[in-house]
């Protein structure tokens, strides 16, 4: 999934939640929400994913109206996602 080679190039994994609103998710709303939480604009998804920006507006509309809010910021906050380092951190000695 396109998320997942986001990640690799950020050394990151990414793990979506759990809550089964998550897993009603299209792996497309996945990579587009992906995308505006890295900070993407519509423009930008719609070039990366090779669609129109009409669509992308579409899909934008669909998660809000999935997480009820209107608002990208609000989205943000109602999605909370957990980004942890692709590999485990070294101890540090004491």
């Amino acid at each position: 999934m396109l998320h997942e080679e986001i990640a690799a190039l950020f050394d990151t994994r990414l793990h979506l939640s759990d809550d089964p609103i998550w897993q009603g998710l299209t792996p497309r709303l996945r990579d587009v929400l992906m995308a505006l939480r890295s900070g993407d604009s519509e423009k930008q998804i719609a070039l990366r994913l090779g669609l129109s920006r009409h669509t992308v507006h579409e899909y934008v509309g669909a998660l809000y109206r999935r997480f009820g809010v209107s608002s990208r910021p609000e989205l943000m906050k109602v999605c909370q996602l957990t980004i942890v380092p692709a590999t485990p951190s070294k101890p540090t000695s004491t």
